[in-house]
């Protein structure tokens, strides 16, 4: 009977641990080389030839650039133009700086490991 409730105890755990882990985040409280869970709506960004795909994250108002270097996950990138999904990646961010070094703006980008529909 005492294990019983371990188990319980522990499915608890995991289960909460999962559905904490997919909410979407700030675009402040990502950091560097973090591995983040994000969902959100794929679109283009940019104007021609320069568009590329990025995630829309209406809850928190920004847009993250997505990068992948696997064809599959290209691909379905590109075939979901449009829809909602989970994405989980690790955060790229660099700091851009004017020629005249007076501004400097952060530059947010998700490595794309893997997607959930």
């Amino acid at each position: 009977m005492l294990k019983k409730k371990h188990v319980i105890l522990v499915y608890i755990i995991i289960i909460t641990t999962l559905l904490l882990s997919c909410k979407s985040s700030k675009l402040s409280d990502l950091k560097h080389n973090d591995i983040v869970t994000l969902s959100g709506k794929i679109n283009l960004i940019g104007n021609i030839p320069f568009t590329k795909y990025a995630l829309t994250v209406t809850k928190h108002h920004y847009s993250i650039i997505l990068k992948t270097e696997h064809d599959s996950l290209k691909t379905i990138i590109k075939n979901n133009l449009g829809k909602t999904l989970h994405i989980t990646g690790k955060i790229i961010i660099k700091d851009i700086k004017s020629a005249d070094l007076k501004y400097s703006i952060k530059k947010y980008e998700l490595i794309v490991t893997h997607i959930t529909l």
